[in-house]
């Protein structure tokens, strides 16, 4: 079960254990039906490991907007994999 930010982002980096494959795999899943823009802000935060304002120089988007795009696609991959959880009777 994933239980915190830092979980989450060992697997969609594709670290941890192989004990939690599963939770991988239900991860990236979610990710990848995250909108293009809330994708492609947490792969360059996450994956890449850049700040807010590498992100908004890279993607030439305003510093606010990266970071509602980090904060709606984090609360909508929060929300999704709960729902998991609970539907997986966890």
């Amino acid at each position: 079960m994933l239980t915190a930010d830092a979980d989450l982002h060992a697997c969609l980096r594709g670290d941890g254990t192989a004990d939690r494959s599963h939770d991988a795999r239900v991860a990236r899943e979610h990710f990848a039906s995250l909108l293009d823009e809330e994708r492609s802000v947490l792969t360059l935060a996450i994956v890449r490991g850049l700040t807010h304002d590498q992100i908004a120089t890279h993607l030439s988007m305003p510093l606010g907007t990266v970071k509602s795009h980090i904060y709606r696609g984090l609360a909508t991959l929060r929300e999704r994999l709960t729902r998991s959880e609970k539907g997986a009777g966890v």
